[in-house]
């Protein structure tokens, strides 16, 4: 199943979050790593760690063709691999 897009989402079924576009993708990345859990392909709650973040947007530079979401995978992988504080749970 199909975490973050489309009506048969993760994010749809348990959230009621109608993600349509692949731009929109890392940032639903950042909010699950601030509030520390997302969920796995059986749209159960899981751990959302920085490793787990970095796998996933990283997944998302190579498979999408949307240059918005690349380029914001991108800043959000080189922030989080400085440690910039917007990937911190708190926001501090």
């Amino acid at each position: 199943m199909n975490i973050y897009k489309g009506r048969g989402s993760c994010y749809y079924r348990r959230e009621g979050i109608l993600v349509t576009h692949d731009w929109q993708i890392p940032d639903v990345i950042v909010r699950d790593l601030r509030r520390g859990y997302t969920y796995d392909h059986e749209c159960n709650v899981i751990t959302m760690d920085d490793d787990l973040a970095k796998s996933r947007l990283a997944f998302l530079v190579r498979i999408t063709r949307d240059e918005l979401a690349k380029e914001k995978a991108r800043r959000y992988l080189r922030e989080l691999k400085e440690g910039e504080r917007v990937f911190t749970k708190n926001g501090s």
